[in-house]
């Protein structure tokens, strides 16, 4: 889309092992920490992190893939 609106577009991705307690995760989470997290209201968070609890409720520390997106928009 943005090549026909005249722009050339980079993309790269950066992935990295991420290592976080539990509790700090959902206090992140809490704290709306991306913003995609500003779109759900205090009970609709709350259920998630609900199952997230129900689904973790044997883990002290999560380890997940973290990937980074980047994009660079350069007008041709």
């Amino acid at each position: 889309m943005q090549q026909n609106a005249g722009f050339r577009v980079n993309r790269q991705t950066y992935d990295y092992l991420v290592t976080i307690s539990k509790q700090d995760w959902f206090e992140m989470i809490k704290n709306r920490f991306w913003s995609i997290f500003s779109h759900f209201n205090d009970e609709e968070l709350q259920a998630g992190l609900m199952i997230l609890e129900r689904e973790y409720v044997h883990v002290d520390i999560l380890q997940f893939v973290d990937t980074l997106v980047f994009l660079e928009a350069l007008r041709i």
